[in-house]
């Protein structure tokens, strides 16, 4: 499953599970205009992880002991992320509406 499916997941059961809900209507189809909104307020975050050198040292007795160091070298992660606020607006420029549980507008 590639990462925009699994973000588009996490989202989707991150927004079932919140007290906010979304209303349209004209009829609009939710998993369509959800998608696009994700879509178009996805973007690549990276992350970076300085590098470092670990020194492990081991004692062989009285006054005798070998150190070892190893360089671990600075890493970049990327991964997408969704503005949800880019992502709310999207919805709301297509007609969609936030509200309670009892389809009230917040």
């Amino acid at each position: 499953m590639n990462k925009l499916k699994k973000t588009f997941l996490l989202l989707t059961l991150f927004l079932f599970g919140c007290t906010t809900y979304w209303k349209n209507p004209s009829g609009r189809n939710w998993d369509a205009d959800l998608y696009m909104c994700n879509s178009q307020s996805t973007f690549n975050q990276c992350y970076v992880t300085p590098g470092r050198v670990d020194t492990n040292c081991v004692s062989h007795g009285p006054g005798q002991t070998s150190c070892s160091s190893v360089t671990i070298p600075e890493t970049t992660r990327c991964q997408n992320e969704i503005n949800v606020v880019t992502r709310d607006n999207c919805l709301r420029g297509h007609g969609w509406i936030e509200t309670d549980k009892d389809g009230k507008p917040i």
